[in-house]
């Protein structure tokens, strides 16, 4: 597959732009329905949902067991990665921490003219599920 470079200065550039920026728009679009049934459905039968999904789009055969790992699993699997694309994988991990810890919103409070104080509190959620689609591979992350 050729790699086509769009230039600034290219005449038809706002065009181009334009329709690549709208591919991926539309690629939301047609799944975002799809992607909500599959969260709502993980949110309602947990582990049996994500399971189900697993066999379906990765045709990877999970029990309930093989959904967490261990540190020890981690580690040996840390020593698989060649050693460029762990430092590349790093590098790619602290550019996207350091980009949404500017998206984190905010714990605020303040006192108004009557005296009353508001605001607004912020707290993090006690755990989260990860889930990749339509993987080719096998892959074990804690989340």
């Amino acid at each position: 597959m050729r790699v086509r470079l769009l230039s600034t200065s290219d005449s038809d550039f706002a065009r181009q732009f334009a329709a690549i920026r709208q591919r991926g728009a539309d690629a939301t679009t047609a799944v975002e329905p799809q992607v909500r049934r599959i969260v709502d459905a993980v949110r309602r039968r947990g582990d049996r949902a994500l399971i189900e999904f697993t066999r379906r789009f990765d045709r990877v055969a999970l029990e309930p067991a093989q959904l967490r790992i261990s540190a020890g699993e981690v580690r040996a699997a840390l020593q698989t990665v060649p050693p460029d694309a762990l430092r590349a994988l790093r590098l790619g991990a602290r550019r996207i921490m350091a980009f949404h810890r500017r998206q984190l919103p905010e714990s605020w409070n303040y006192r108004d003219k009557l005296g009353l104080q508001l605001g607004q509190r912020v707290v993090a959620l006690s755990g989260s599920v990860c889930m990749c689609l339509a993987a080719t591979q096998r892959i074990r992350h804690p989340c």
